[in-house]
């Protein structure tokens, strides 16, 4: 068979009405289009064996050639198909994030009619509709959310179902709630400390009862708190509404009391599912989305928030960024965003599932003309406070993610404004997968359609290749994390860490020692992991850009060919691929403890020791991430056969 008779083979599949169609990707039923590209797959396939196999016999290709091209074929295809399936799942989790009284649960209320006018008696005794808008979703002092609330959305009675706490942190909530009692320190959240307090009643002691326990012992005060919490009666998790009370009214009652810890049947909320009735909506939303309000952050680090962590991790999770009208884009949504940026080597899609959302309910819109005058047009002011958001984004290399931006004035704005922008978020996200599947379909249809020309002329510059691309890599193995380099180069990645560790009040500090490195928001030991794993992939990634940089060259220098340039991007994505197996590997390999029960038992024997404690406990820190990071240091070093192994050309 000629090269000519065999490209037509290929240019028939290419030309097909089945291949156009595919890729006119532009359709809801994504699950037929998967179907006929498995269909097309094969018939693909078969073509390709026969081909390849009249070119292995013409002009001896090997049996190696053969496999490792279907192998990366059928590879491209997997991952086509994978993408396929993100778009199948219509059935999205839509996560607000932002800081503590930035307005998320207000603007969640609101959009979706969840607010009501409240009965009351005026002074004549007449029931009268309150003039003030009450929402029905859990906020506790403050107007903060106290928990996470997911938000479902069903065709029957409305319903509210409890996530506890486990026994274990219940138990720590508890003890802290006693210690604040007894000694006016406040180690756990003032939400959840007055939650226990009203499961006890304590308001309602006495004042010698109060006196008598302050001189107790913990032991004996655990003992009385937990008798009078009578958790084997706090056993109902899920409440359903069959009351005559107008049903909205009946959620926010229930809902405030399971919170508050005033419902005697029910546990103290870790999280809190509300199933609502969509007759309560009058707008169309999606019954497939599930609204998440997360419980805001204050100033702790974001790496530590791992609810945060699996929402950006979720395929199927869109993550509404919300900040204040004056303060957007604040610090936080910022470095939430730069995470997400970093977070773009493992999943492609992480940034385009960001949405912003500008939140204002204190009239805030204002902006002034080059002459100082006040602007009264609120477009004009909105694009000037788009302008600068973007100029934002710029400074961080993020302008190129086309994040959606929408403006809600609670008080002023169509609730619709808020649910298109829901919607247009998500057709952002499902447009980005559908370029890339486009494009993914397109490059793997002319690889194959070149594949047969370029074979022949790939297997005389193989061995070429592989001698330059082993010759280069035994060089860059020389150089790699020499002595020298580990002592006067790096600096402990763990040292920003530990800034934000001991930014916060030493209390808390203390508070993070006593639960063994987990409190309001910080993770001891998941910050640290987040840390070395930065380190490892820019050391691993500073042997790829010293590597790729010279073996290029002499590549580039040796070897005249036209389409060299494809050869070494499929190089190039292979290499990728083996360096993420090499980073998560070195990491795996790594066997030393951190941050132990006697670390923080050492520790939290400075606490309150005489003069100068505080400075102790800032050494013991210091010393124990010193120890971690040349750890780490000596085990990438003795692991450097196996990461070199990893990115060897054969692989």
């Amino acid at each position: 068979m000629s090269n000519e008779n065999l490209s037509k083979e290929f240019k028939e599949i290419l030309e097909s009405n089945e291949y156009k169609e595919i890729s006119s990707y532009y359709s809801n039923k994504v699950k037929s289009y998967t179907n006929k590209l498995d269909t097309l797959t094969d018939k693909y396939l078969k073509k390709l064996d026969l081909n390849l196999n009249i070119l292995k016999k013409r002009h001896k290709i090997s049996d190696f050639t053969i496999t490792s091209e279907k192998k990366s074929i059928k590879s491209r295809l997997k991952h086509i198909h994978k993408l396929y399936k993100i778009l199948e799942n219509k059935q999205y989790n839509i996560a607000f994030i932002g800081k503590v009284g930035v307005g998320k649960t207000s603007a969640i209320a609101h959009s979706l009619d969840l607010t009501y006018k409240k009965m009351k008696k005026n002074r004549h005794g007449k029931l009268v509709e309150d003039k003030k808008l009450r929402e029905i979703l859990p906020v506790n002092t403050g107007n903060t959310t106290a928990c996470e609330v997911r938000l479902k959305f069903i065709k029957n009675n409305s319903s509210i179902e409890i996530i506890p706490y486990s026994k274990d942190e219940f138990t720590l909530e508890v003890i802290e709630t006693i210690n604040q009692i007894k000694d006016k320190k406040i180690d756990t959240s003032i939400e959840v400390s007055r939650a226990i307090k009203n499961m006890v009643n304590y308001s309602n002691w006495s004042k010698e009862e109060k006196d008598k326990f302050q001189g107790l012992s913990q032991k004996d005060a655990e003992k009385i708190f937990f008798d009078k919490l009578n958790l084997d009666e706090r056993t109902t998790t899920k409440i359903v509404y069959t009351s005559d009370i107008e049903e909205k009214a009946w959620l926010e009652e229930e809902i405030r009391k399971i919170n508050y810890g005033e419902n005697e049947n029910c546990p103290l909320p870790k999280s809190i599912t509300l199933s609502i009735n969509l007759k309560l909506i009058t707008k169309n939303i999606n019954e497939d989305y599930m609204i998440i309000d997360t419980k805001g952050f204050n100033n702790e680090n974001v790496v530590g928030r791992t609810d945060i962590l699996s929402y950006m991790r979720e395929e199927n999770t869109i993550c509404i960024l919300c900040s204040s009208y004056n303060d957007a884009p604040e610090h936080k949504t910022m470095e939430i965003l730069e995470l997400a940026k970093k977070n773009q080597t493992k999943n492609k899609f992480t940034l385009s599932k960001m949405g912003l959302l500008i939140i204002d309910r204190n009239n805030s819109q204002n902006a002034k003309d080059n002459k100082g005058m006040d602007i009264d047009d609120r477009d004009a002011i909105l694009n000037i406070k788009e302008e600068h958001i973007q100029s934002s984004f710029q400074s961080k290399n993020l302008h190129n993610a086309n994040i959606p931006i929408e403006f809600y004035d609670i008080n002023e704005d169509d609730n619709t404004v808020f649910l298109e922008f829901l919607d247009k978020t998500i057709e952002n996200y499902n447009n980005k997968i559908l370029n890339l599947i486009e494009k993914n379909i397109l490059n793997l249809w002319e690889y194959c359609y070149h594949l047969p020309f370029e074979i022949e002329k790939r297997r005389e510059n193989r061995e070429k290749i592989k001698e330059i691309f082993i010759e280069e890599l035994e060089n860059v193995k020389k150089n790699f994390l020499p002595q020298e380099r580990a002592n006067l180069k790096y600096q402990n990645p763990l040292n920003q860490y530990y800034d934000e560790l001991f930014s916060i009040h030493h209390m808390k500090i203390m508070a993070l020692n006593r639960r063994r490195g987990y409190y309001d928001g910080f993770n001891n030991h998941q910050s640290i992991d987040y840390y070395l794993k930065e380190f490892i992939l820019q050391e691993l990634s500073e042997i790829k850009k010293i590597f790729w940089a010279s073996f290029t060259k002499k590549i580039a220098n040796s070897i005249k060919d036209k389409e060299l340039d494809k050869v070494l991007q499929t190089l190039e994505y292979r290499f990728d691929e083996n360096l993420e197996t090499a980073i998560e590997k070195v990491y795996e390999s790594i066997i030393f403890d951190y941050l132990t029960n006697d670390f923080y038992r050492e520790v939290q024997n400075f606490w309150g020791a005489g003069e100068g404690y505080l400075k102790k406990v800032r050494k013991s820190y210091q010393k124990q991430f010193n120890e971690i990071f040349q750890n780490l240091l000596t085990h990438i070093r003795n692991e450097s056969d196996m990461v070199f192994s990893l990115l060897n050309y054969e692989r």
